[in-house]
């Protein structure tokens, strides 16, 4: 189990050992950066910023701004893809419901859950505090329907985190965060990537659809 001092270096670790070896063919070839993800995987650095009474290491915001920094010495790329995963961490740590906790936590900290987000969305013109997609109720729960301009990594998440207004009837910046978790998520690439010096996050616009519970909504 990863300890909270234990982060920085640790990170270190898997920059200079890992990192540093692919960084420029990641970036070249506009690749996922899939070994260094590994090693943060099973070396628990994922789920490092789960509290410790639910098995995490507890890590602080500046823990991980430190241990980002540590790891965008040798990948830009893999820095801004743990970045990402730890913010979606943050915000569920914060405000996620016990419910959704107790369901991601544990994989978290195992090592099985990268999170993704598509916080942005087709017709907004940039602005990330307001929403055109709705939440729709269903038989089973809600469902998500949305045209997202880009998608951090998504093709390659476990988990995403996507923001959309609270139902139908609901203003444009009345917005929730869903949970879509695989496998009843789908995700449909709609577009390319290419941006200088972060083409390793992979991070292409995507049709997302997803069902979920009320469990799994960040209100």
């Amino acid at each position: 189990m990863l300890r909270r001092e234990d982060l920085v270096s640790t990170t270190r670790r898997i920059g200079e050992q890992v990192a540093a070896l692919w960084a420029d063919e990641v970036d070249t070839a506009g690749r996922f950066p899939s070994e260094t993800i590994d090693e943060l995987r099973t070396s628990g650095v994922l789920g490092a910023m789960v509290p410790t009474h639910w098995g995490g290491a507890g890590a602080s915001v500046e823990d991980m701004s430190a241990a980002v920094s540590a790891l965008a010495e040798h990948c830009a790329s893999s820095a801004l893809v743990l970045a990402m995963h730890q913010i979606q961490v943050a915000c569920l740590a914060d405000h996620g419901t016990d419910a959704a906790r107790g369901r991601l936590f544990p994989r978290l900290v195992s090592g099985e859950m990268l999170i993704a987000n598509a916080n942005s969305e087709v017709g907004l013109g940039g602005e990330r505090r307001t929403s055109l997609c709705a939440l729709e109720q269903t038989a089973g729960g809600f469902l998500i329907d949305k045209q997202a301009s880009t998608v951090s990594y998504g093709e390659y998440a476990d988990a995403i985190f996507a923001t959309a207004r609270r139902e139908p009837g609901s203003p444009a910046h009345d917005q929730v965060m869903a949970i879509c978790l695989s496998p009843a998520m789908q995700l449909t690439p709609t577009g390319e990537w290419n941006t200088l010096g972060l083409r390793g996050t992979c991070s292409r616009p995507g049709h997302l659809v997803a069902e979920l519970d009320a469990d799994l909504i960040i209100g």
